[in-house]
């Protein structure tokens, strides 16, 4: 595969997933943290809460969820539950970045305990989740084979 190289640490394609589901409930937060994928090249998508972005993982491949915790129907953390333990492999073992305004062990506890889980603390800060999508993805690629069935993990 040949990738167009482009000047930037940010526009290196290499060291961000390439598609990213962002679950929140608050509009200006879910539109912020696309504007933020978008500029790194990574193809956003939106859900609302955590039953209807459930619902778009059995229909898409992601290579990173980033998911409120506090939302309606599924919360972040039903969300995570469900993924680690899907019978779909891809599912299960795609990295979630959770946030939440609430300071709580209880939930950090909660979050770290799943696999490839990760928590980030509201107000999220730009420089730190491009470290954490950049960790993501590094950390993703290093657990999955180049090569799944012949072809390469960025195509699906």
């Amino acid at each position: 595969m040949i990738q167009k190289r482009v000047d930037g640490p940010t526009n290196d394609l290499s060291v961000y997933p390439a598609r990213g589901l962002v679950v929140e409930d608050s509009r200006a937060v879910r539109a912020m943290v696309s504007r933020f994928l978008i500029a790194r090249h990574i193809i956003a998508t939106e859900s609302s809460d955590g039953l209807c972005a459930w619902h778009l993982l059995m229909k898409q491949r992601f290579d990173v969820v980033i998911t409120d915790v506090e939302m309606p129907l599924w919360t972040g953390l039903d969300l995570v539950h469900a993924m680690r333990t899907s019978h779909n492999l891809w599912i299960r073992s795609t990295p979630v970045i959770v946030t939440s305004s609430l300071k709580s062990e209880a939930i950090n506890d909660a979050v770290t305990s799943f696999p490839s889980t990760y928590f980030m603390p509201k107000p999220l800060e730009v420089a730190e989740l491009d470290v954490m999508l950049r960790l993501v993805a590094t950390m993703h690629r290093m657990r999955r084979p180049p090569i799944l069935n012949g072809l390469s993990s960025r195509n699906f």
